[in-house]
């Protein structure tokens, strides 16, 4: 539905908002130091499948309207709803993220509004960074990808409200 409305609908709203957004998340993280650090995740309930439900919906919508930041949103609604730490939280959002990513590919390659050529490049590094990441996230844990979490956020943010300001 995402790819479909981003068809119809200017996203500067979101192109303004998202920064301010990306940004408040990553001063929570840092704010608040015990987030995410140890896993308390005690099972599936009413409440957490509800709020799983809700964040997964909006963020599969966001997904294929918008993108940039889904990641950040993703992990960060892991650690806050079901408790997890960052290892297992980075874990599930590469899932989702994948997941979601797909679907908007799948819509846009029927749309045929895809350029194969960068995509596939771009897929290559993409397969090679989370390869590395991978195996650096589970070797460090959480104490390793906090901070990270925390600084690309950061970038994320002022890099799309540089864009949006200079535009």
């Amino acid at each position: 539905m995402g790819v479909v409305a981003v068809q119809y609908i200017s996203p500067k709203l979101l192109e303004i908002l998202i920064p301010f957004m990306i940004f408040a998340v990553a001063l929570y993280t840092l704010y608040f130091k015990h987030v995410g650090m140890k896993c308390e995740h005690s099972g599936l309930d009413k409440a957490n499948k509800f709020k799983g439900k809700i964040l997964t919906s909006i963020l599969r919508f966001y997904d294929g309207f918008f993108g940039p930041g889904t990641g950040t949103f993703f992990m960060f609604g892991l650690v806050k709803i079901f408790k997890f730490d960052f290892t297992v939280a980075t874990a599930n959002t590469k899932v989702l993220n994948f997941i979601t990513g797909f679907a908007a590919l799948l819509a846009f390659i029927y749309n045929k509004q895809i350029n194969l050529k960068y995509g596939i490049i771009s897929a290559f590094f993409m397969m090679i960074g989370s390869k590395l990441g991978s195996v650096m996230a589970v070797k460090n844990g959480s104490k390793f990808i906090k901070p990270i979490f925390i600084v690309m956020s950061l970038v994320i943010a002022f890099k799309m409200a540089g864009k949006y300001v200079m535009s």
